[in-house]
This record gives C-alpha cells, structure tokens and sequence, in this order.
C-alpha cells in the first residue's frame, strides 16, 4: 500500500519537482495557496497556511504518513520581520501542533542552504556545521524553525529531516523521501544544491 504524502507548497518550483518525482511511489496530497486544475498526479486543497483549520481539514480526511514543509509565505529579501514570524514560524508551530495531534509521524522540512548561513567565506566549503548568522528575517526563521523541529522531536517524537537547499544543484528530489525512510538519526542533510 502507498504512503501518502502531504506536500505544503507544491506550486512552486521545487514543489512541482517533488511532485513529478514522488507521484509514483506515493499518494499525494498538495496543500497551496493558488487555484489550480486537477491533477491525476495528486489532491489538491487550496488553502493558507496561516489558517490553522484548513490544514486541519486535511488531516482530518487523509492518514498522512509524511509532511513535506516546502512552503514560505516570504521570500528572502522581505523587511517586513512581524510578517516573517507570525506566517512562516507560527503557522509552523500551529502545523507542528496538529501534526502531534493526528500521530503523524515524520516531517521534512525544506530549509535554506544559504540564508541560515548568512555571510560566508566564498573561498570555504559551507558544509551543515557551518556557524549559522542569518542576517535576513528570512534566514532567522528558517533557523528558528529547524530549532523547533529539535523541541517537537525532544519532547513530542516528532522524526524529522532538515534539508538545506541551495539554488546551485536539483539533484536532490526523489533522494529525500526515501533518505527519510532509511534514517531515523541524521538530522540536516548536507547542504544539497540545484543546478
């Protein structure tokens, strides 16, 4: 039997990579903002994440086995940091919350492979032990969130995978579902660029 998958962002895109390499494998069901057409590839609910009861209405109609976290309601340059918190960390949080409550077990979480980083020696190889000085809203809360991915684990047992992508390499898409089934230990991935 298929797993199903949620897929928070799958519009975007990496979403639409995701999609085209995980919709044989898997059920899924792709949460976004944007009216779309149907897909035979996969459900759709249109929704905002900042709404904490449509994402419940998906949980709520499907047993999801994994959530993938590819949305962002900013974009790295965004100055507005109130806007930052309240619709990218707490809608998190408030996702961190329901999945808790309806015994999902396993999120991945598409982080930044730059942002977190902040300023970097462009001579060094950035590798996830980086020292992490975000100097973008952006950059901050995506840190702040991979933080509370550790409490969720910590204290609810929440399993989940950091992904740290760049925009310098695409290689990446059908590895991390199937990454996340083999591991329950490793944390971050490796920072993993498009190109």
């Amino acid at each position: 039997m298929k797993k199903t998958i949620l897929l928070l962002g799958g519009l975007g895109f990496i979403g639409r990579n995701l999609i085209n390499e995980l919709k044989d494998e898997y059920n899924l069901v792709v949460f976004g903002r944007q009216a779309v057409q149907p897909s035979p590839a996969y459900t759709y609910f249109q929704g905002d994440i900042t709404k904490k009861d449509t994402v419940e209405t998906v949980l709520n109609t499907y047993t999801i086995d994994l959530v993938i976290h590819a949305i962002s309601t900013t974009i790295p340059s965004s100055h507005d940091i109130m806007l930052d918190i309240d619709s990218n960390v707490k809608s998190t949080i408030h996702l961190l919350d329901l999945l808790k409550q309806h015994g999902v077990p396993k999120i991945i979480f598409l982080s930044s492979g730059g942002t977190v980083y902040g300023l970097t020696d462009e001579h060094k190889l950035v590798t996830e032990e980086y020292p992490t000085y975000p100097i973008s809203a952006h950059g901050i809360n995506k840190l702040a969130i991979e933080k509370y991915l550790y409490l969720y684990q910590y204290l609810h047992q929440l399993d989940y995978l950091i992904v740290r992508l760049s925009t310098k390499n695409q290689s990446l898409f059908g590895v991390m579902a199937k990454l996340f089934e083999t591991t329950s230990t490793l944390r971050t991935l490796p920072i993993l660029s498009i190109h």
